[in-house]
């Protein structure tokens, strides 16, 4: 059968089976091409225009005179733009409004400050229905053929939107100091936030402090100690200019002067009451004598406070502002050999109440040479 010759048209043979025909070496030539072309059309979002379009061919100058002119900026390369801040404002003047400007951040230098800007700008496009995908995670590399791609779109974009006009009546350094301002303000609340927590909690932990060195000079076994009166007179000062701490250091040092004890004497004045503490001083005690009229000065260690023995409520004030190592307690003259012998039963007949009040001081205080006030009691009752 004689072949029929070959007319180079044959509609059931595709062209690259006629072109392997022809050179079968073509055809993977062919083959690689077309998967390229495939592969590029894909990889390009070609929404609103394809890469062939002519923003595309945009140069990188253009681009950057595009931005730095429209919004007062000073970018000298394209990679700049990769926070995406400029892209958002550039989408602000495009659509006054829209843009919540005080979400954008113009000092994003990390990829997450970046992303979040990124975000803004993905939901505007949403809003305004503009169907185009973002590739964030490559903006935000700052490679510099991902950034001019993206920017060649937009000032497509928005020149199709404004045709190429610039908004004379949009201020873009304003609305940036306007946001920077925000975001100042904003940390400034922040950080003031975080200070005020700190402070707090600094408060709360002297509080507890001198909450709980309260209780200690509360506690019945050391409440009447020196310290914790003097401690105590501070805590308790109402006039916060005046400070107490002076006279606490003054309380604390008479009354916890090494080697001696304090005594309290009370009817000191009177004759046996007198030769008491003068034998109390001449042993190095320091002496307290309550008495009621003012009639001698204070010399070193002899102290005076003018009281009513009478009134419980003073003698209990007197104990608790003073520490004292034991309590000696005179009468008059004429009942000399009754208060020697027996103290307290005097105080039964003038005192009533007070005399409990003494007692049970008297039992609180724990003298250290109490033998040796015992043998001085001897000397003067044979006075």
């Amino acid at each position: 059968m004689t072949k029929a010759p070959f007319t180079g048209i044959e509609p059931h043979i595709s062209t690259i089976d006629m072109v392997s025909r022809i050179n079968p070496l073509f055809e993977k030539h062919i083959q690689a091409r077309i998967f390229n072309l495939k592969t590029s059309t894909t990889m390009r979002n070609l929404n609103p225009s394809g890469m062939m379009d002519s923003a595309y061919f945009v140069g990188r100058n253009e681009i950057l005179s595009w931005i730095n002119t429209r919004l007062h900026l000073n970018l000298s390369r394209v990679e700049e733009a990769a926070s995406g801040a400029a892209q958002c404002q550039m989408m602000d003047m495009t659509h006054p409004g829209v843009v919540p400007m005080h979400k954008v951040n113009f000092n994003a230098k990390t990829e997450y400050d970046m992303i979040q800007n990124y975000k803004v700008l993905q939901d505007v496009f949403s809003k305004l229905k503009i169907d185009k995908h973002v590739e964030v995670n490559r903006l935000v590399k700052g490679r510099p053929l991902d950034n001019l791609e993206f920017l060649q779109w937009l000032k497509r974009y928005c020149d199709s939107v404004t045709g190429g006009m610039m908004n004379e009546n949009y201020n873009p350094v304003e609305r940036r100091i306007t946001t920077r301002k925000r975001e100042y303000l904003t940390k400034e609340i922040a950080e003031l936030k975080l200070s005020v927590d700190l402070l707090e909690k600094e408060r709360d932990f002297y509080f507890t402090k001198l909450r709980d060195i309260e209780i200690l000079c509360q506690t019945p076994e050391v409440e009447n100690l020196p310290m914790s009166v003097a401690i105590k007179k501070i805590l308790y000062a109402s006039d916060a200019k005046d400070s107490k701490l002076a006279e606490a250091q003054e309380d604390a040092r008479l009354n916890i002067e090494p080697g001696v004890t304090h005594v309290l004497v009370t009817g000191g004045a009177c004759y046996i009451g007198s030769h008491a503490s003068l034998r109390l001083l001449k042993e190095s005690y320091r002496v307290t004598i309550v008495i009621l009229q003012e009639l001698f000065p204070e010399p070193g260690r002899l102290q005076f406070i003018y009281a009513d023995l009478g009134d419980s409520k003073v003698v209990n004030k007197i104990f608790a502002e003073n520490a004292f190592d034991d309590v000696m307690h005179f009468a008059a003259v004429a009942y000399v050999g009754e208060s020697t012998a027996e103290p307290l039963r005097y105080y039964h007949n003038i005192t009533s109440n007070t005399l409990v009040v003494l007692e049970w001081h008297h039992k609180l205080c724990s003298l250290k040479s109490r033998q040796k006030l015992q043998d001085m009691m001897k000397t003067l009752t044979n006075v």
